[in-house]
């Protein structure tokens, strides 16, 4: 399957969700995404962790219209009709890509974080067809690595932290 996948309905463990492609969603739910990307409980986990402006947002929501090795959605919760966050592959190669996760930090809820974990693990292995998966994470987010060794990420062999981040894979034949 392609970069492109877009916007549909999807029943995932018994819930109705609108999985939104960023290239489809209106202005409202920009500034939503970004408002959620710009919290200080996510941007402080981001590789690039400066407040982003709106217009820098629009332009590179634009800018995914053209790319092929990126793709990102909004999930969202029809029967609550709650955002529950944003769901990403980055990196996107023809056998692989880059698993990005952040959870509504306006929520409270337990559990959200893995449920689009789990969500986007299947989009990968099953839409995408992907033979792995990987990620970066900051070291100092612990709460992510132990969400990520549920899902069954491992830590990447022959890889060093020394930058900051933990890099993991997830391979399909692992994946249940």
């Amino acid at each position: 399957m392609s970069s492109s996948f877009h916007s549909l309905k999807y029943i995932f463990k018994g819930h109705q969700l609108a999985v939104e492609n960023f290239q489809n969603i209106d202005e409202e739910q920009a500034k939503f995404v970004l408002k959620m990307r710009n919290h200080p409980d996510i941007k402080k986990y981001m590789r690039e962790m400066d407040e982003i402006s709106l217009e820098d947002h629009l332009n590179y929501l634009k800018s995914l219209k053209k790319r092929k090795d990126k793709a990102y959605w909004v999930v969202k919760d029809l029967e609550h009709n709650e955002v529950l966050g944003t769901i990403a592959f980055s990196n996107i190669k023809e056998n692989s890509g880059e698993f990005g996760i952040y959870k509504n930090p306006f929520l409270s809820a337990k559990g959200i974080g893995t449920f689009l974990g789990q969500l986007l693990l299947e989009i990968g292995f099953k839409e995408f067809q992907f033979d792995e998966i990987f990620l970066e994470v900051k070291t100092e987010n612990d709460a992510a690595q132990a969400l990520y060794g549920k899902l069954g990420f491992k830590q990447q062999k022959g890889t060093d932290s020394s930058d900051g981040f933990l890099k993991m894979i997830l391979k399909k034949h692992d994946w249940s």
